[in-house]
């Protein structure tokens, strides 16, 4: 069975490549606009392995989500994407095991690398 991936991000362009990218590697994709709407998809999925998500979106951000989520299941993994740098998104130099930033914009490759280190990381 294919590891699931909730992708949290309002560009539809950009959310629609990364979709593409990461189901081309295998990976089942569940997509949404926002943080509320991926709130709203994974309860309707159930259990995920990874959440993508952008920090700022319009209405809900990216770590409402993540918070809420990794309550639910601590041993999720997420990935942070954003176009600002991760210290002035979360005012801090590190992330905690099991989560994870890319800068936008990213390749490919750095997009599988990230997600394939989170996925086969060590529960946090």
């Amino acid at each position: 069975m294919a590891e699931t991936i909730l992708l949290a991000e309002d560009e539809p362009a950009v959310r629609a490549l990364v979709s593409e990218i990461l189901e081309g590697l295998g990976y089942r994709v569940i997509a949404a606009g926002n943080g509320s709407d991926a709130l709203a998809q994974v309860d309707a999925a159930g259990p995920i392995d990874l959440l993508v998500t952008d920090v700022i979106m319009p209405l809900v951000g990216g770590l409402e989500p993540a918070e809420r989520l990794v309550a639910e299941w601590p041993e999720l993994r997420v990935l942070f994407m954003s176009c600002f740098t991760q210290k002035r998104v979360f005012d801090r130099a590190s992330l905690p095991r099991g989560r994870d930033f890319l800068p936008k914009p990213f390749s490919p490759g750095e997009l599988e690398q990230r997600v394939r280190k989170l996925l086969d990381a060590p529960p946090a």
